[in-house]
């Protein structure tokens, strides 16, 4: 939370779909495991990540497999 595009990318690799909505940014994010999205809104003039959900090809996975879900991209 909080972070720069840059430094998502840094740790996601390159977002999968890039979609901008008023001041806002949504990127997906792929690993072979699960789905991040990763919601953006400025913050003092800079996009930050305000918000992020994971999930399977099925289902939305809570805080502890979001966190594996996250690591599995490293």
């Amino acid at each position: 939370m909080g972070a720069e595009p840059a430094r998502i990318d840094n740790f996601l690799g390159l977002p999968e779909i890039v979609r901008r909505e008023g001041t806002g940014e949504l990127r997906l994010y792929r690993s072979e495991t699960c789905v991040v999205h990763v919601f953006l809104y400025p913050r003092s003039g800079v996009l930050t990540a305000a918000h992020i959900e994971a999930r399977s090809e099925t289902a939305r996975l809570d805080a502890n497999q979001t966190e594996s879900c996250i690591a599995s991209f490293s």
